[in-house]
């Protein structure tokens, strides 16, 4: 690379003077680590506020003869968005959204969190798809799917992106969307998740009228009947025409020594119509259900704000963590019972910490509904048609060492019930203990991801664990 005398000082004064090369023992606690012995060791930390200074700090890491590593919200479950050994660039810095009303499009860029794009669009009476931890940043979700509640009507956030403003290693900025000569980056972006291609620095994303009320509603189920209660919610989705895109649903199990009480609901959003039409088909699917009981504590009719920030928001940074999803390929017996199966292992496991440690265990059975009718030609993501209609994840989060015994035990069991589930991983959840992990993201896309990869960055440059490989 031919040296820049003016780069180069412009470069230290970024490094030194605006936010200061961090030692990697500081490091520690600014990211979820899963297991101290695990913790990933870049030499370098600088926090990216202009796209001036990204461009300056890509240019110095290769001259210093330096890869980076990128990191948006820092919720990585496998901690992707370190690298050891690299300079790791932080986006959190790089914010800015503007919508244009008229057209219903954001351009938002990377450091963006959800909750903060969330509530920026909603003042103009417009929502999106996305994730449902309002935490997470918009930079690492965007690209690896991105579901929430009205995801059934309008698909994944990956679906509803126009156009990506992108820096290659080359260090030029592109734009890529479907109709210029970056379209096929634009395929390969649309779902690689980490796949490695460039550093995304705005996104344009298409946006959607939101109701002013959604009906709303929640229930307990016992234990002993959540896999019956999964089987009926199924039946009841495909029983009508068009209903799986007018709902939404999910299970969720919490178990945590602060309250030893399981909780399992059942959560219920009527997304495409009126809050009669959501009452009425909600009051069907009670009938279906004689065993679960109302949530009294829960007011119906909530806006569409009210129903993201139901979500808990992740911000300790200094937590353990696991976590491990499936798409499930087909609603059955088995696979409904081995996800309540799971949930009694969880409650007894968590009685068993004796250190006053705070651990929580959450099973998560979630619904992407109309998902499986958006076309899968427009896009590398994968998970598609009625074996990606529904997905399971399971997290597991603590603060000691002292409970390691424990979740060594959890891993081990939840180990042996994935492959119940299927093996189409869901790229925001990413596994880093599974060996065939180009087929579980990409199936048969993988191949024509490499060449595109090749071609945008054919040294590698953007490496990770997973990235996609060089053919």
């Amino acid at each position: 690379m031919h040296f820049n005398k003016k780069l180069f000082i412009c470069c230290q004064i970024i490094i030194f003077n605006l936010i200061f090369i961090i030692q990697v023992n500081s490091l520690k606690s600014l990211f979820n680590i899963n297991q101290d012995k695990n913790y990933k060791k870049p030499i370098a930390y600088i926090k990216i506020n202009t796209e001036k200074e990204l461009v300056d700090s890509l240019s110095f890491s290769q001259l210093i003869g330096k890869r980076v590593s990128i990191r948006s919200g820092g919720h990585s479950s496998c901690s992707f968005s370190l690298i050891n050994d690299t300079i790791n660039l932080d986006l959190s810095g790089l914010k800015g959204i503007r919508v244009d009303k008229s057209s219903k499009v954001a351009f938002v860029k990377s450091g963006v969190l959800l909750d903060e794009y969330y509530n920026e669009i909603s003042r103009y009476g417009l929502g999106s798809t996305g994730g449902m931890c309002g935490s997470v940043g918009i930079g690492g979700i965007a690209l690896g799917g991105g579901s929430n509640f009205i995801s059934p009507k309008f698909g994944y956030l990956v679906d509803n992106i126009l156009e990506f403003k992108i820096l290659l290693a080359n260090g030029d900025i592109i734009f890529s969307n479907p109709f210029n000569k970056y379209k096929d980056l634009f395929w390969a972006l649309s779902g690689s998740g980490h796949g490695g291609f460039g550093i995304i620095l705005e996104y344009k994303i298409q946006l959607h009228n939101i109701q002013p009320f959604y009906y709303t509603n929640v229930l307990n189920i016992p234990i002993q009947f959540v896999a019956q209660t999964i089987i009926l919610v199924d039946n009841f989705i495909n029983s009508t025409e068009n209903l799986n895109r007018k709902l939404s649903f999910n299970i969720i199990s919490s178990m945590s020594t602060i309250d030893t009480n399981p909780a399992i609901n059942l959560s219920f959003f009527f997304i495409d119509g009126s809050i009669e039409e959501g009452e009425i088909e909600f009051r069907k699917l009670l009938k279906l259900l004689p065993w679960a009981k109302l949530n009294k504590n829960f007011e119906t009719n909530k806006t569409f704000m009210e129903i993201v920030e139901l979500a808990p928001k992740d911000n300790n940074q200094n937590i353990r963590e696991i976590t491990k999803s499936r798409f499930i390929k087909h609603i059955n017996i088995t696979t409904a019972y081995a996800f309540q199966d799971f949930i009694y292992f969880t409650n007894s496991l968590v009685k068993t910490v004796k250190n006053n440690d705070t651990v929580t265990f959450s099973n998560q059975f979630y619904y992407h509904g109309g998902n499986h009718l958006l076309e899968n030609e427009k896009s590398s993501f994968i998970h598609r048609c009625e074996e990606s209609k529904y997905s399971v994840v399971f997290y597991c989060q603590y603060l000691k060492g002292d409970s390691d015994k424990n979740i060594q035990l959890y891993k081990d069991n939840l180990k042996k019930y994935l492959p119940i589930f299927g093996d189409k991983i869901y790229q925001n959840y990413p596994d880093d203990e599974i060996s065939n992990w180009q087929s579980s993201y990409y199936g048969n896309n993988y191949k024509k991801l490499q060449e595109i990869k090749k071609k945008y960055d054919p040294l590698n440059y953007f490496k990770n664990e997973q990235s996609i490989e060089l053919p």
